[in-house]
């Protein structure tokens, strides 16, 4: 996972464990703070055995809650919103 690097600190990620904010990936074990800002440590031996989705390296997002959001990061520094109802 050190070699790879499919996420790295201040990426959102996604897992079938939990998601969240990287904050630290170190040799065994990495570091997420989920939306209600709780520290979860998470085994990279279960992380490698998972499904993992780097929702920040995702270009274009979408989300479903009744109305969608798409978000669309158009360069490093810039992100535009979309609201449809």
């Amino acid at each position: 996972m050190l070699f790879f690097k499919p996420f790295l600190k201040g990426e959102y990620i996604k897992t079938s464990l939990r998601d969240g904010t990287v904050d630290c990936v170190h040799i065994l074990y990495s570091v997420l703070t989920t939306p209600d800002n709780s520290k979860i440590i998470i085994p990279n031996s279960q992380l490698v055995n998972s499904a993992v989705t780097n929702i920040s390296r995702n270009p274009e997002i979408l989300h479903n809650m009744g109305y969608t959001i798409r978000m669309k990061k158009h360069n490093s520094s810039s992100l535009a919103l979309y609201i449809f109802p």
